[in-house]
């Protein structure tokens, strides 16, 4: 997976129309499916999102399911 296949924060942030520290949140508390980049940055692979999305039984954001 490239980095042009992922996410970053803010695109996941404003798919799910939550905040960045929601989104950082729902990582560490809700085991939300990341990777960081060398930087430290988080990076999203949409098709984890789909299936923990879905373990949320929360509505995938259709960019998200998209991918």
């Amino acid at each position: 997976m490239t980095d042009a296949d992922t996410l970053t924060c803010g695109q996941v942030a404003e798919a799910y129309q939550v905040s960045n520290r929601t989104i950082h949140n729902w990582v560490k508390r809700h085991n939300m499916p990341c990777y960081s980049t060398p930087g430290g940055h988080l990076r999203f692979d949409p098709s984890r999102l789909v299936i923990w999305s879905k373990e949320q039984s929360m509505p995938v954001p259709k960019v998200i399911a998209e991918g």
